[in-house]
């Protein structure tokens, strides 16, 4: 049922991409760092902050490595990934974050961290990563000195960016992100929605389409 519910939700996204700008690169310029005070505000969570790395501050104003004339805060979201926090707290704050079924399924794959940390996630799959074999993929992700996100960093990365921008970003079937979580055999993919503000969908991706986010930590 998750599988026929998510895919009509798909189908709805492909069908009504119209309704929105043609230009898919819209996103790609700096957003906002998604911190405690956006946590507290879209959220009604209270995290405290930890200091910035001074790796992830210096790769901020790097060229980025995936898509030209471009800085790495443009086509990367910075986000804080709070200790004890959990999908169904998400859920809890915002129900409409996700189909039910769907988070009964995800939320076994997302244990929450001991510790609070920021990654730096790219808002668009890293490139010739779609259509893919997952271990390619990550091998790509790695060469480039970049790890696969876990659901719970996609998850929330992609929130950031639909929260502080009001863009969807991994918004439909074969532009989501794998992650590392894996269900009988195949990775977790997770996306945002077109039609749907704040929605998130997932998919047991057996048909290598989606492609990876790179995630730096």
């Amino acid at each position: 049922m998750t599988h026929i519910i998510s895919s009509f939700y798909q189908s709805l996204s492909s069908a009504f991409s119209y309704m929105f700008s043609s230009n898919e690169d819209s996103f790609m310029k700096e957003t906002h760092s998604f911190g405690a005070v956006e946590w507290k505000k879209h959220l009604n969570i209270d995290i405290e902050e930890p200091y910035i790395p001074e790796k992830i501050q210096i790769a901020l104003e790097k060229p980025c490595p995936f898509w030209s004339n471009k800085l790495v805060k443009e086509t990367h979201v910075l986000c804080l990934i709070p200790k004890n926090i959990s999908l169904n707290m998400l859920f809890n704050k915002k129900q409409n974050l996700f189909l039910e079924d769907s988070l009964s399924r995800l939320k076994i794959f997302t244990p929450c961290s001991e510790d609070s940390y920021w990654i730096l996630m790219t808002k668009k799959p890293i490139p010739n990563t779609c259509q893919t074999k997952f271990e390619d993929q990550k091998n790509i992700a790695h060469q480039n000195g970049y790890d696969i996100p876990s659901i719970l960093e996609a998850i929330i990365s992609i929130l950031s960016v639909n929260f502080i921008d009001n863009v969807p970003i991994y918004s439909q079937s074969g532009e989501f992100t794998r992650c590392k979580e894996e269900l009988d055999g195949w990775p977790i993919a997770v996306g945002g929605s077109r039609i749907a503000p704040h929605f998130l969908i997932y998919q047991n991706d057996w048909n290598e389409g989606n492609g990876v986010a790179g995630v730096i930590r």
